[in-house]
């Protein structure tokens, strides 16, 4: 399949700044699965996914992060990449998977939570500062990084980098952002979420930066990073995104890394297309990043990427004895 880059500029476009792509395979059955522990069961969440993962398919990569609900709740999160679906269908089907998202495995009763995506190559696109990365999805990626991207630095490369978008709009079915009134179960809840939505995955890393790069990303760039992650987690009507929240990764001890990143669920596309272009929490970023980048002569060490999916048919998403809160709880019925 061939991507149609509506959006290009022209065979004169050059980006301002170089971008790589992971070389993804071109036909693929794949799944994206994060797993989320609310509580105090953390250490133990992280134990019981990585020795349930431990017999789990070859072709699977594991990222463990942490952050704190709006509520309060500690969370603990694993992102697992699947290159086969089959393989994460029957690894979920297994007894250990089984008890690792039980949360009555766990002392306090932890809320467990699952939000899974299906993946093809034609509804996902993935983009990197530098040829030296491959987080997320790309660590299943067997030839790494290609050659820098033409498909980048304007408006609607992220569309023209999605395969999907030569037969699709992305128009999402669910017309606007309203929160629910539904009174739910105490139990496990199934939410049967709309196709087209548009979930993206964006890093930072900031492990190779010393001195003067770490200081200044730390004490300029991030609290403006936060003030966006924060618009998006607080004005879901306004914004369109369901679900916004900021981690810091772990390894899978629990120990902090040097990299954060923003998983955000929008309605659709055109929900996040509108805050990049156009918010002032967004145009403050990207100002604060270019100041930042200027500053060292466009020769820095932080490393920025991210991956993007929309969602070819409806998706599952589980909580189980989490807060009213969580996840899309707030927006579909179960």
């Amino acid at each position: 399949m061939q991507r149609a880059a509506r959006n290009h500029p022209g065979a004169d476009w050059t980006p301002p700044v170089e971008a790589w792509e992971g070389e993804l395979p071109a036909v693929m059955d794949a799944s994206i699965v994060y797993l989320g522990c609310e509580g105090d069961a953390g250490p133990d969440f992280r134990r019981q996914v990585r020795d349930a993962l431990g017999a789990a398919d070859a072709r699977t990569h594991v990222e463990y992060a942490r952050f704190e609900t709006a509520e309060g709740r500690p969370t603990t999160v694993a992102i697992t990449y699947w290159l086969n679906r089959s393989a994460y269908e029957a690894w979920r089907a297994s007894d250990a998977a089984l008890r690792t998202l039980d949360p009555s495995a766990y002392a306090g009763g932890p809320g467990i939570w699952t939000e899974s995506y299906a993946v093809k190559r034609q509804n996902i696109e993935t983009l990197f500062s530098s040829d030296d990365q491959s987080p997320g999805f790309a660590a299943l990626a067997a030839d790494g990084v290609g050659d820098p991207t033409p498909l980048h630095g304007y408006y609607g490369s992220m569309r023209d980098r999605i395969w999907a978008s030569n037969d699709s709009d992305h128009k999402s079915d669910v017309e606007t952002v309203a929160r629910t009134a539904l009174q739910r179960p105490a139990g496990e809840v199934r939410i049967t979420a709309p196709k087209s939505l548009c979930a993206i995955r964006s890093g930072q890393d900031w492990s190779l930066c010393e001195g003067d790069q770490k200081r200044l990303y730390k004490e300029d760039v991030e609290p403006v990073l936060l003030k966006g992650m924060e618009y998006l987690q607080q004005n879901p009507e306004a914004s369109g995104c369901l679900s916004c929240r900021f981690m810091r990764e772990t390894d899978a001890d629990g120990r902090d890394k040097d990299r954060t990143f923003g998983y955000a669920i929008f309605r659709e596309m055109a929900d996040l297309e509108a805050w990049s272009k156009l918010h002032p929490t967004h145009v403050a970023i990207f100002g604060t990043f270019m100041k930042y980048a200027q500053s060292f002569n466009n020769e820095i060490d932080l490393r920025l990427w991210h991956e993007v999916l929309v969602t070819i048919d409806q998706q599952t998403f589980t909580y189980n004895q989490c807060g009213a809160e969580t996840g899309l709880s707030p927006f579909f019925a179960s």
